[in-house]
């Protein structure tokens, strides 16, 4: 049986156990955020997003119509300047939207050190770069913590959320994900809103919930595709709630705020 109303507000002490929760999540998830990249998996994901947005600097942000061109070689120097390789050499990663590496590109050109964009031109590697690069990326992380202990309170209350919290602050596999430059670390925090909003809207109907559940499935299929795969699981939720209307309505606007 569906709850009549949703939880209380969050007293003083519970806010101050969250907060002192993601300020200790914090601590390993920073540790190397100024490191140089590695050779694993948060080091090639990281030199992956840098190589793209040195090639927007030197390619322009529309030679591949807002895609990243990953290849290290594509621009060969000719009687004194540097002309682009030929198209069909170029290595476009179009998996996923472009907007992820737009934000490591984004934080390089406001917070890059000095001649970052330029280095280049002297056939060497920028220097510096590699926490400018997860600056972004580290805040949504915390955010997403933050979604993941909302929503839970919203579908099962204070103290389900208060463990929930603590035992994602605490995963090993998800203080990967501190300093880790990729996709999902812009789409899970999205993914999470939704889920809070889903609990909002199967639960108490307001239009204003659905609304937020859909702007927050259209912001993650913005980042990459994945989201999408989200929202028949989050019908299927409310269909086995006997919300038959409702799981509808969250195909249906969900849906709508993909495209």
């Amino acid at each position: 049986m569906r709850p009549l109303s949703g939880p209380s507000t969050p007293r003083l002490l519970e806010r101050l156990g969250v907060v002192l929760l993601l300020a200790t999540a914090l601590l390993p998830r920073a540790r190397d955020f100024a490191a140089p990249f590695d050779r694993e998996v948060e080091g090639w994901q990281g030199a992956f997003f840098a190589i793209a947005a040195v090639n927007y600097e030197r390619m322009g942000l529309d030679s591949a119509a807002g895609y990243p061109v990953v290849g290290i070689d594509t621009m060969r120097p000719v009687s004194g300047t540097h002309l682009r390789i030929p198209r069909e050499h170029w290595l476009v990663y179009a998996n996923h939207p472009p907007l992820v590496p737009l934000m490591a590109w984004t934080s390089l050109v406001i917070f890059g050190p000095e001649g970052w964009q330029d280095a280049w031109l002297e056939d060497r590697a920028p220097v510096g770069i590699e926490p400018v690069v997860r600056l972004p990326f580290l805040p949504c992380h915390l955010l997403f913590l933050w979604a993941l202990w909302w929503a839970v309170r919203e579908a099962r209350g204070a103290g389900t959320a208060m463990v929930a919290l603590a035992i994602a602050a605490f995963t090993p596999v998800l203080v990967i994900y501190g300093t880790l430059v990729n996709y999902e670390n812009a789409a899970l925090p999205l993914v999470a809103l939704a889920a809070g909003f889903h609990v909002r809207w199967t639960r108490d109907g307001e239009r204003a919930d659905l609304l937020a559940f859909a702007l927050c499935i259209g912001a993650g299929v913005a980042v990459t595709w994945a989201p999408l795969l989200f929202l028949p699981a989050f019908a299927l939720a409310a269909f086995g709630r006997g919300e038959l209307k409702r799981g509808g309505a969250e195909l249906l606007c969900g849906g709508l705020a993909a495209l």
